[in-house]
């Protein structure tokens, strides 16, 4: 993206009458030209594939700063009510034993309770959290207990083929349409499968092209490097009479569009800005109450015969097009998933915004230069 606009710019120098826009069109399919047919590409080996697959097939999970308790007899939801209480107990065994590290805060999930910490533990760190957390609990460790906390892992996208859509082969009704549950339990059936924990639900979708056949994504914990499910993968294992083959799912890229500017690249929860914006017009106010505070209909709701509609032309803030912010005819929405695109678009209407500034600057400059005698006066309606 960088080296398309150094070429643009280098272009516009030499064709001051071109503008940027054009400029970046025309070196853009230059700079971005794929490698052609003379120049000796070396292919991939096996290895390199499945290690690309993987890294697609893996995304990063929890800080490295964190440490986790599977639930046990001991370790149970219940007595975390007042989890404040408990971070307490532990940072005082911390400090009694002179450690360095801290416990900021705790969390329930699913089958585990989560731990963050100022540092990264050691093994001995977590021998340490584990004996403060049975002090905390007000409960004795078990004779010869080595349960350790689980280190800091990774989450691993899987996508399981071969199941049937239906669990019975009699009726086809929405109860019997397989489930989540369902799958975990079939995968607790398989040795290899035995172990792995579920960050969520699987979620279950009919197979493309088929009526009767289904997929599952599931996501697992792993460790960091992917160890776990690197030798489970691009198998086929028998499970339930069925014979189930487990890839890695690739991750979509995926590009977020804020609900308060309606800009893209960035998540509503990352927005600058404090108030909501019009997805029809991009005033400050929000889109049901268009009509109400839209400065195009200002003039209309003083009229007695004022419908409560708004007919004024809709304006895209992206695009520029007839439709709303958030409409799917908008260009931005048809590229969601490609990142490359909305990288280069941006680079592109930064590009045109800093042409506009830099004109509206040479003009109030040009201005101030000039002599009293240059300006000419323009006479009032009065005369």
């Amino acid at each position: 993206m960088n080296e398309t606009i150094q070429w643009a710019m280098a272009l516009k120098e030499q064709c001051p009458e071109m503008s940027m826009q054009d400029a970046l069109k025309a070196v853009a399919p230059v700079v971005n030209t794929p490698p052609s047919s003379n120049e000796v590409v070396v292919p991939k080996s096996k290895k390199a594939l499945a290690a690309q697959k993987a890294a697609q097939g893996i995304t990063g999970g929890l800080n490295w700063k964190s440490a986790q308790f599977a639930f046990s007899h001991v370790v149970q939801p219940e007595r975390f009510g007042d989890m404040g209480k408990v971070v307490d107990a532990i940072n005082r065994h911390l400090v009694f034993n002179k450690s360095q590290m801290r416990v900021q805060n705790g969390r329930l999930f699913k089958n585990v309770v989560h731990f963050y910490l100022n540092l990264v533990p050691s093994k001995q760190g977590f021998t340490l959290i584990r004996d403060s957390l049975y002090k905390a609990l007000e409960a004795e460790l078990p004779e010869g207990d080595s349960d350790m906390p689980n280190a800091p892992q990774s989450v691993a996208h899987l996508i399981l083929k071969g199941f049937d859509y239906y669990t019975s082969s009699y009726n086809k009704r929405p109860e019997d349409i397989l489930t989540g549950d369902q799958v975990i339990e079939a995968m607790g059936s398989v040795d290899q499968f035995r172990g792995l924990e579920c960050v969520r639900k699987p979620a279950v979708v009919r197979s493309r092209g088929s009526k009767d056949m289904a997929v599952a994504f599931v996501d697992v914990w792993d460790s960091k490097t992917g160890s776990r499910t690197k030798e489970l993968v691009n198998k086929v294992y028998h499970i339930r009479g069925k014979l189930i083959k487990v890839e890695y799912a690739r991750q979509r890229e995926f590009v977020p569009q804020c609900q308060k500017c309606w800009k893209w690249n960035h998540g509503t929860s990352r927005c600058r800005i404090s108030h909501q914006l019009c997805a029809r017009c991009g005033q400050p106010h929000m889109t049901k109450n268009h009509t109400a505070f839209a400065t195009c209909c200002g003039a209309a709701r003083k009229r007695e015969d004022w419908t409560g509609e708004c007919k004024h032309e809709i304006k895209c803030i992206n695009c520029k097009g007839n439709h709303t912010a958030d409409s799917t005819k908008c260009t931005y929405k048809r590229h969601q998933n490609n990142i490359s695109w909305h990288d280069q678009r941006r680079a592109t209407d930064m590009a045109i915004e800093r042409e506009k500034r830099d004109n509206r600057r040479r003009t109030i400059h040009q201005a101030r230069q000039l002599d009293d005698e240059q300006i000419i006066e323009i006479p009032s309606s009065s005369e």
